[in-house]
């Protein structure tokens, strides 16, 4: 059996951008002079994975778009990592905003396309440390089942 696969399917855009570790970092503040990037690695090719990655930051998303004005572009990094990479361009300022795309590259050499733009938000840069606040989303879902293991002790699923 042969099994034939459209160039085209196999190479997807990163997806799932996180910003230290925020999913929406556009809806909080960033306190960090160097935020960690994370991202999801997409291929429909059977043992595919990334052999390296890159990352371009601008200010504005026409700047990311037009490869200009970046702040920070790291050219092809050979790495798997796809999680927590350090910024590492020209130093934030404080109460501003970013964008920032990736595009990886397979075992063949086969580049991504660059995924989707995030916007962050940075606050007052600070070496202290902070936790990020992050508003929270509520979601009210039915239980499963509710199961009485006995008097006063109830398992809800």
């Amino acid at each position: 059996m042969m099994v034939v696969y459209h160039k085209t399917s196999m190479h997807l855009p990163p997806s799932g951008l996180l910003c230290q570790l925020l999913h929406h970092p556009e809806k909080t503040l960033i306190f960090s002079a160097s935020p960690k990037f994370s991202w999801i690695v997409n291929s429909s090719a059977p043992e595919s994975y990334q052999t390296a990655y890159q990352i371009m930051v601008a200010p504005t998303d026409e700047s990311l778009e037009s490869g200009k004005n970046l702040l920070w572009n790291s050219q092809k990094i050979d790495s798997s990592q796809s999680t927590n990479i350090c910024y590492e361009g020209t130093p934030l300022v404080s109460h501003s905003e970013f964008y920032w795309r990736v595009r990886t590259w397979d075992k063949k050499d086969n580049i991504s396309p660059w995924s989707e733009s995030q916007k962050v938000r940075i606050g007052k840069i600070s070496t202290d440390q902070k936790t990020e606040t992050y508003p929270l989303e509520k979601s009210e879902f039915p239980p499963i089942r509710v199961v009485e293991k006995e008097a006063g002790h109830t398992f809800i699923e």
